[in-house]
């Protein structure tokens, strides 16, 4: 919730593996690329999540996207 909660979100869309239910992806839309750079920075610092919490089988891996609609 705080991922949403956090200046600059426009949304998270949350899906889980079907045949895999520990493979989650989260897809975040941001306002802009600094707003994501914000968040990554403030997770990094006091809004990190405690590794071994049971939210994590591995470390999360990012990649960052453009919406495409010519494809």
């Amino acid at each position: 919730m705080a991922t949403r909660a956090f200046d600059g979100c426009l949304g998270v869309e949350v899906f889980k593996d079907r045949d895999d239910p520990s493979r989650v992806v989260a897809v975040e839309h941001w306002a802009s690329l600094e707003h994501d750079r914000a968040y990554r920075a403030w997770r990094d610092g006091e809004g990190r999540i405690v590794e071994g919490g049971g939210l994590f089988v591995s470390p999360p891996r990012l990649t960052v996207g453009v919406a495409r609609d010519d494809v």
